[in-house]
């Protein structure tokens, strides 16, 4: 297989190719969203839809220092949102723009609902 310089890692010696996996998959997909939109340090990140790109997504943004805001539908999520270090969880853009609304949105749905704004 042929791959450019920047879409390859190098993986601790400690990790197994196992447990990095989902972090060269679904990690790769949302760090590659959150980089290409620049956020600045004083901007609030938005991940909608807390799935299998969303959970990546809310631990990467929260990580790099950022507010952040989990947007999701799915009451079971809340709890998680939190766990993974949601700073805010809302149900949707509604709620978001109640709460000071964010700069940037990680659109980890598949659903164009979620994706459009109210």
């Amino acid at each position: 297989m042929a791959v450019t310089a920047t879409g390859t890692v190098l993986i601790p010696d400690g990790l197994s190719f196992e447990n990095a996996a989902p972090l060269l998959c679904a990690g790769y997909t949302t760090w590659s969203g959150l980089r290409a939109a620049e956020p600045q340090p004083h901007e609030r990140i938005a991940v909608v839809g807390i799935g299998g790109l969303g959970h990546l997504a809310l631990q990467l943004s929260k990580a790099c220092g950022f507010e952040t805001f989990a947007v999701t539908h799915s009451k079971n999520k809340v709890e998680l949102s939190e766990q993974l270090g949601a700073d805010h969880v809302v149900g949707d853009g509604t709620e978001l723009q109640a709460i000071g609304a964010a700069d940037v949105l990680l659109l980890c749905s598949n659903s164009y609902e979620q994706a459009d704004a109210p």
